[in-house]
């Protein structure tokens, strides 16, 4: 007689990534302070605009911040690994070399 209604995917699924949550590395240039800013998030956009609206409290001096760089994943702890390396001593060179523009 009916069949069973097929299930929705939940809203939340991203339709690119086959549903699976993605986590972004991102950095961030403030000409204003002469600063890169290295952070870890599921949407860099939206992120960027929390960093340009005073959101956290070492950018709020750098105002405004802008997107140069993301680095996809698909798991959290693998986008914290990258995120520690960009910020030690062998990621920051890293970063100079690869954009010589956004140096301190």
């Amino acid at each position: 007689m009916g069949s069973e209604p097929k299930a929705h995917a939940p809203l939340a699924q991203n339709p690119i990534s086959g549903g699976k949550t993605l986590f972004y590395i991102y950095v961030l240039w403030s000409e204003k302070i002469q600063k890169r800013y290295v952070g870890c998030a599921e949407n860099a956009d939206k992120r960027l605009i929390q960093h340009n609206n005073g959101k956290n409290r070492f950018t709020k001096g750098g105002i405004p911040w802008i997107l140069i760089y993301t680095e996809e994943y698909s798991a959290l702890s693998l986008a914290r690994k990258r995120e520690l390396v960009l910020k030690s001593g062998i990621g920051r060179e890293w970063l100079d070399q690869k954009f010589p523009q956004y140096r301190k």
